[in-house]
């Protein structure tokens, strides 16, 4: 009989989640200031080929003197989702897919595939659907990046990514 593969569980103690959440509190906080700093941080990386793509994050509300009680909830809560998602189910699919060295670091390489896949999906079936609606019959066109860096999705994305990092900083340091 052919002996099986043991693939050693991974598991989070409570002074790991404690880092976990100190690691979470200054994710959400760098992805708060940037998207209320939108304008400035935009401006100053114009010329930066990696960072022009990555920045601007959307804007958390569009009227900085405005009360954060009248923002999107779904800006505010989207990245929280976004981190632990990926914090805990990266634990759950190393394990259930017996993933190797190789295939773990692929998997946010994946996360973020399989993301912008169904983000691309989304909006050009809602612009097909437009295209539609107003008896047009013509092409659809709009501009994915865009769409993209104003959307919550893009934090959801962003915070999910950082999830998986700050899972990687916390089984490195191993409290």
């Amino acid at each position: 009989m052919a002996e099986e593969k043991k693939v050693p569980e991974k598991k989070i103690d409570n002074l790991n989640l404690v880092l976990g959440v100190v690691l979470f509190i200054f994710v959400y906080m760098a992805l708060y200031f940037i998207g209320t700093a939108n304008t400035p941080i935009s401006e100053s990386v114009q010329g930066i080929p990696v960072l022009e793509w990555v920045l601007p994050l959307p804007a958390v509300w569009d009227n900085p003197g405005q009360p954060i009680y009248q923002t999107s909830m779904m800006h505010l809560l989207i990245p929280v989702f976004g981190f632990w998602a990926l914090f805990f189910l990266t634990m759950w699919i190393e394990k259930f897919f017996e993933l190797g060295k190789y295939e773990r670091t692929a998997l946010p390489i994946v996360f973020v595939v399989f993301c912008l896949a169904a983000f691309y999906l989304a909006v050009y079936w809602m612009a097909a659907e437009k295209v539609a609606l107003s008896g047009g019959s013509g092409e659809v066109a709009f501009n994915y990046w865009a769409e993209l860096q104003n959307s919550a999705f893009y934090l959801f994305l962003v915070s999910g990514a950082l999830g998986w990092v700050s899972l990687k900083i916390v089984e490195r340091i191993k409290l």
